[in-house]
C-alpha cells in the first residue's frame, strides 16, 4: 500500500537502533505512523511535509519518506506564545485523533495555525487558535452551537452557554439558571478577552479528553496561565 500525501510532522522518536518513529498529520489520511531512518530525518515538529509512506497493508506499521516544503521552526520556537500555542494544539490532536481516520477540517486549520504564526506581522494567530479547538471539538463530537439560542432561535442578546450541551442561550432565557451557566465571553480583541474564550473552551476539552479516559495535556492546562501573566 502506499500513500501520498501532504502532512504536518506531529512526533517522532527513538525506535531501536537506526530509525525514528514518525507521526505525521496528513491532509487526507488522518494521523500515520511510520519508520524512518535517523540519517534521512531532517524534520521538526509543526514542518509541513510532502510525504510517501509504504506498507504491505494498512495497520501494519510502514515506512516513511518526505520532503519539507515549510519549516517554521525559526518563527515558533522564538516566541515563548506561539511554542506553546503550538505545543497545545499537536499535543491535542496526537492523543485526540485515532490512526488511519481522515479529518481534513482539522489539517486545514492546524495548517493555517501554523502558517498565522510564521508571520511576525499577523496579530491573528490566538484568534485561529480558537478556531482550531472549536473544530477540534466539533471533530469529536463535542460541536459548540454560539450562533443562535437553543431555546427560542433568537441571535441577539446570546449571553450564556449550556455546560452540557455546548449551546447559547440568550440572557431572558438563561438568567435564571445563571449559576449554572457558562457567561458568554464577548468575540477577542485583546488578550483579556482571549483568556476567558480559553477558560471556557478548556471546560469543554476536559469533558472531551474525560470521554477518552485521559486529561487535558499539560501544554494545554499552561495557556491559561501564560495569558495570565501576559495580560498583567
Amino acid at each position: 500500500m502506499l500513500i501520498e500525501d501532504d502532512g504536518i510532522v506531529i512526533s517522532f522518536r527513538e525506535f531501536q537502533e537506526s530509525f525514528l518513529l514518525v507521526k505525521c498529520l496528513l491532509a487526507k489520511h488522518g494521523v500515520v505512523a511510520g519508520l524512518m531512518r535517523r540519517r534521512a530525518f531532517n524534520a521538526h515538529i509543526g514542518n509541513f511535509v510532502n510525504v510517501k509512506w509504504k506498507a504491505r497493508l494498512q495497520q501494519q506499521l510502514g515506512t516513511y519518506t518526505f520532503d519539507v516544503y515549510f519549516d517554521a521552526t525559526c518563527h515558533l520556537y522564538l516566541n515563548p506564545l506561539k511554542t506553546a500555542l503550538i505545543a497545545s494544539a499537536i499535543d491535542m490532536v496526537s492523543l485526540i485523533l485515532q490512526e488511519h481516520e481522515p479529518h481534513p477540517c482539522i489539517y486545514i486549520v492546524l495548517k493555517k495555525l501554523i502558517n498565522s504564526m510564521s508571520f511576525e506581522n499577523r496579530a491573528d494567530f490566538l484568534q485561529i487558535y480558537l478556531e482550531f479547538e472549536k473544530q477540534l471539538l466539533s471533530s469529536a463530537g463535542f460541536g459548540l452551537d454560539l450562533g443562535r439560542c437553543a431555546v427560542t432561535g433568537a441571535v441577539d442578546n446570546l449571553a450564556y452557554i449550556s455546560p452540557r450541551s455546548g449551546r447559547a442561550v440568550t440572557k431572558d432565557v438563561g438568567s435564571k439558571y445563571s449559576n449554572v451557566l457558562i457567561p458568554m465571553p464577548k468575540p477577542p480583541s485583546k488578550l483579556e478577552d482571549f483568556l476567558e474564550w480559553f477558560e471556557v473552551l478548556g471546560a469543554f476539552l476536559k469533558q472531551l479528553f474525560s470521554f477518552f479516559n485521559t486529561e487535558i495535556p499539560h501544554s494545554r492546562r499552561s495557556l491559561n496561565f501564560i495569558l495570565s501573566e501576559l495580560c498583567k
